[in-house]
C-alpha cells in the first residue's frame, strides 16, 4: 500500500493499463487529440466521462502534480505573508525528529502530517501562527496551552497548541508530541 502521495500517484499511474486498458501516455495522447486542451477542470471532467476514477483523472489532468514534490508543498505553505512562520515549523520538526528515527513528514497542500506507524501530529500554518495538532485520546482533558481541536487536517487530531514563535516549541509541546508519538504504534 502506498505510504506517500507520490507513491500513490506512481501506483495509480503504473496500474492504469491494467485497470483501463491504456497507459498514462496513451490517455494523455487521447486527451490531446479529443479532449480539452488546457483547462485542468475540463480535462478532469472529460477523463471522468471516459470512465476513469477520481484519482486517475486528477493525476492525468495535472491536479495532483504538487504532491510529487513534498518540499514545494511546504515552501508554498510558508510563502508570502506566512514566510515568517517557517522557523516555527522547523522547530516543530526538530522536536519531532528527536522522538525517533521513524518520524516522517508527509506534506499535503495546507498542512504537514507527522507519521510514525500512523499520523500522530499535524503542523498547519495559519495567518499569524502555526497550529500543531496532536492525535491523543479524546478523554485527555486540555491543560496549559493544550486546547481541543476541530478540523485541523485529519479527523484523528483531537487537541492542538497554537505557536507564535520557535520558542513556543518548549517542554509542554515536546511532552504532548511524545504522548502522541507513543500512541501511534
Amino acid at each position: 500500500m502506498p505510504k506517500t502521495p507520490a507513491e500513490m500517484i506512481e501506483a495509480v499511474t503504473r496500474n492504469l493499463q491494467k485497470n483501463t486498458g491504456k497507459t498514462a501516455d496513451e490517455w494523455r495522447a487521447l486527451m490531446a487529440k479529443k479532449g480539452p486542451k488546457s483547462d485542468e477542470k475540463a480535462q478532469y471532467a472529460w477523463l471522468k466521462e471516459q470512465g476513469l476514477g477520481h484519482v486517475a483523472a486528477k493525476i492525468l489532468s495535472g491536479g495532483l502534480e504538487p504532491y510529487e514534490n513534498p518540499a514545494k508543498l511546504v515552501d508554498a505553505q510558508y510563502a508570502g505573508a506566512k514566510k515568517p512562520l517557517r522557523p516555527i515549523y522547523e522547530a516543530v520538526l526538530e522536536a519531532a525528529h528527536k522522538l525517533g528515527k521513524d518520524v516522517l513528514e508527509r506534506p499535503c497542500k495546507t498542512y504537514v502530517p507527522l507519521h510514525r506507524a500512523k499520523t500522530f501530529a499535524v503542523v498547519k500554518p495559519e495567518r499569524t501562527r502555526v497550529d500543531i495538532g496532536f492525535c491523543l485520546a479524546p478523554s485527555i482533558q486540555p491543560t496549559g496551552r493544550l486546547t481541543l481541536a476541530k478540523h485541523l487536517g485529519s479527523d484523528r487530531v483531537t487537541h492542538k497548541i497554537e505557536l507564535t514563535s520557535p520558542k513556543d516549541v518548549n517542554a509542554e509541546v515536546t511532552r504532548w508530541l511524545k504522548a502522541a508519538y507513543n500512541s501511534a504504534v
